[in-house]
């Protein structure tokens, strides 16, 4: 029988209750989350789940 498989975590000096966050300027050309249109799109979808 093989043996389970294990994690190895690497230390990279940073203490396990320290969040990493990622940098804030990001360049994006998407559309933002909730426009106009996908906001009626959420609604109705709620409307009809209630039906």
């Amino acid at each position: 029988m093989s043996e389970p498989a294990t994690l190895e975590f690497i230390s990279n000096g940073i203490s396990g209750d320290e969040v990493i966050f990622p940098p804030g300027d990001i360049l994006s050309d998407e559309p933002p989350l909730e426009s106009d249109l996908h906001r009626d799109q959420i609604d109705l979808l709620i409307c009809i789940l209630k039906l």
